[in-house]
């Protein structure tokens, strides 16, 4: 690595940043790390609208950034470019920034994650914390680099090479790479895909009724056990949190309150693995137990203080009467 270059500093006891072929650097394990945990929690340096990406809108986020951070946005960039620093600081934001729902953010530690269509490692933005959180969904060996997905993984290969094209690069992943030797395995992934997308559409359909009799549980439960094999396969883990929740509610309107529980306790260990319990998807998992009689939930929150800078944990209780997490950590 260069020693021109100062990193941002990651879980030092679960990660380093090294060379990754063909991709420039990428961040790997350092140990073996258990699916569920949380490697990065970050909150974005430069926050922009969608929409707002021309020169003077970004000039502006830059200026907010504090001094004695700004190194690590510009080390990003390998390529100095010649029209000068203004443009150079707008194709490292192009080349990191992560779409959220109605904006673009750029956080140092998780951009230096490399892409691939069958990911490891999952990041978003935590609505309740402002911060961006990277957690691994699959046990990882030592020298394992962390993978996460910059397209729709749901989509074909074709659109998907679409959907990475402004990222300047061409994924070669074993369901992308469309050689003579690979061209079948690449095929049936799109099968997958395919099947997975009508069978989502079913359950959706199945929803969406919100008076499903005795056949359509069964039609929906049968959907969801496909949906499961193929999801899993595919690294879709999102898509096995919605098969579990929507499980545990055909068991909960057949009376079968065993399963039910059961089924929600398999979406609350995706839920944790992917996004953790700290999260929107986390609190709907605790009111859906607690409005349907299951008690006992207090989950480890993550709270980012403006004035320190840094995200700092507590121990939440939900009083669902209230809608609000109280604080329990003394």
């Amino acid at each position: 690595m260069s020693e021109a270059h100062v990193y941002p500093v990651l879980n030092e006891a679960l990660t380093f940043i090294y060379e990754s072929p063909g991709k420039g650097y990428g961040i790997f394990a350092a140990k073996e790390i258990i699916k569920g945990t949380r490697i990065i929690n970050e909150v974005p340096l430069i926050r922009l609208a969608t929409g707002a990406s021309t020169f003077q809108d970004l000039q502006i986020a830059w200026e907010m950034v504090p001094h004695h951070r700004s190194h690590e946005v510009v080390n990003l960039s390998f390529t100095a470019h010649s029209e000068g620093p203004q443009q150079n600081l707008h194709w490292i934001f192009e080349q990191n920034a992560y779409n959220g729902v109605d904006e673009r953010i750029l956080v140092v530690k998780a951009a230096r994650i490399n892409h691939s269509c069958r990911p490891n490692a999952f990041g978003r933005i935590n609505e309740l914390t402002n911060a961006f959180t990277v957690q691994v969904f699959k046990d990882l060996r030592p020298g394992d680099e962390i993978l996460m997905c910059y397209c729709q993984i749901e989509q074909n290969s074709l659109i998907r090479k679409e959907q990475l094209r402004p990222f300047n690069f061409e994924c070669t992943c074993a369901i992308c790479d469309i050689s003579v030797v690979n061209h079948q395995f690449v095929h049936e992934a799109n099968e997958s895909r395919l099947e997975l997308e009508g069978l989502r559409a079913n359950l959706d359909a199945l929803k969406a009724v919100g008076n499903l009799n005795h056949a359509n549980i069964e039609q929906g439960l049968e959907c969801v056990d496909r949906i499961l094999e193929l999801a899993e396969k595919e690294s879709f883990i999102e898509w096995v949190i919605f098969a579990c929740s929507f499980a545990a509610d055909a068991f909960l309107r057949k009376g079968d309150r065993e399963k039910a529980l059961l089924w929600k306790m398999e979406e609350k260990k995706f839920v944790e693995q992917a996004y953790g319990l700290d999260t929107v998807e986390g609190n709907e998992v605790t009111k859906w137990l607690d409005k349907e009689g299951f008690r006992g939930t207090k989950y480890l929150w993550h709270v980012y203080s403006e004035t320190s800078g840094q995200i700092d944990s507590r121990i939440m209780n939900f009083k669902p009467k209230r809608g609000v997490w109280r604080d329990v950590s003394d």
